[in-house]
């Protein structure tokens, strides 16, 4: 006789792992999206991450905080005595955020409810723009673009669930071999 074992959605959650898409979308921002910048504003001029709009920022040294005024970008990145470096950065993501070679994930981050994706309904609502935003001859394109940016999205929530330590000796895990 084979057992199934179905387990409802935030199991994960109600015993402590952080596996929530508030969970990917912090990790995100400080372990990938605040060095690649910081390492671009820093070290390199060179992104992985962000678009040519980021250096344009950087070499007008504007960068907008709000709607009202400009402070130079450096002067805000580098305020190290007042702030550290990915502090600034997490006070002003939104306006780095918009620069993000990623589309999909930009919006994710621009629709976030305290840090929450919901990655579902972004991609169907983006992918139901696609007929009336482009012409027909480019549809098939944005649709593999978006396809693209969220396969680039699901490697890098492979990656971060990889690098939680998951006690295989937890609650969880005791409770799972008792059932078989």
């Amino acid at each position: 006789m084979k057992q199934v074992l179905i387990i409802g959605n935030g199991f994960d959650i109600a015993h402590g792992l952080p596996t929530s898409f508030k969970d990917f979308s912090k990790y995100l921002l400080e372990n990938i999206l605040i060095p690649d910048l910081r390492q671009f504003v820093l070290e390199t001029g060179k992104s992985e991450y962000y678009t040519d709009g980021i250096r344009d920022i950087h070499n007008q040294h504007l960068f907008p905080v709000g709607y009202n005024t400009n402070y130079s970008l450096d002067g805000i990145l580098l305020n190290l005595s007042k702030k550290g470096f990915n502090e600034s950065l997490l006070d002003n993501k939104m306006i780095f955020l918009e620069h993000l070679k990623n589309n999909f994930l930009s919006k994710l981050y621009r629709e976030e409810d305290e840090f929450w994706f919901d990655v579902e309904s972004t991609y169907f609502d983006l992918l139901k723009i696609i007929p009336n935003k482009y012409d027909r001859s480019s549809h098939k394109m944005q649709i593999l673009r978006l396809n693209e940016e969220l396969k680039q999205i699901k490697t890098l929530l492979q990656e971060y669930l990889a690098t939680l330590n998951v006690n295989h000796q937890s609650p969880v895990s005791n409770f799972i071999e008792e059932l078989f």
